[in-house]
């Protein structure tokens, strides 16, 4: 249709040796409009906690463009670009203050069908802070989804995110393999 809603949750939390070790939170809500020949507009906003990289939450409401660069059958290849209101709150505003910044947002995304409901999908996407040029974030993410039922799958995704400036005494990049159910309707 020419109006599409999508929303997305995702929970990563594990546990060694009865001590917390990973707790990422992240949700979101979208709005799409399609225009012509391929070409829209879109809405979103985010919401980030990720206590184990030193962020207590991250807001952001993004708008932008979209571009359908290929939309076959079995192959699908999106361009997007936008710009974005970001409030930023760390676990310790001590060691690196909260922050509320412009920022931006370029992104891609590749999806190859393998069947009917199985598929391979490839996304990165730039989040640019408009104040501080080395505050670049850079999230990628492989995923493989392959079907039990009609409505639900197996998904496996490896995710990269990088931070140009992580919060003081956190490494830059964090790495994470999921899996999952991904439900369908």
């Amino acid at each position: 249709g020419v109006v599409t809603v999508s929303q997305q949750f995702s929970l990563v939390h594990g546990r060694s040796k009865g001590k917390t070790v990973s707790s990422l939170y992240r949700a979101a809500l979208r709005g799409d409009y399609a225009l012509r020949n391929g070409f829209g507009l879109y809405g979103s906003i985010n919401y980030e906690r990720n206590v184990f990289a030193g962020l207590a939450s991250r807001i952001a409401t993004t708008t932008g463009l979209t571009a359908q660069l290929i939309a076959d059958p079995a192959h699908r290849l999106t361009l997007e670009g936008g710009v974005s209101v970001n409030a930023q709150r760390s676990v310790d505003p001590s060691k690196r203050p909260n922050v509320d910044f412009l920022g931006g947002r370029a992104a891609t995304a590749y999806t190859h069908k393998l069947g009917p409901k199985a598929s391979f999908a490839q996304t990165v996407e730039f989040l640019p802070n408009f104040r501080e040029r080395e505050d670049l974030r850079i999230n990628t993410e492989s995923t493989i989804v392959a079907p039990i039922t009609k409505e639900i799958g197996v998904k496996l995704s490896y995710v990269i995110r990088f931070d140009g400036q992580p919060q003081p005494g956190f490494l830059p990049t964090d790495r994470l393999f999921t899996s999952g159910i991904q439900i369908s309707l």
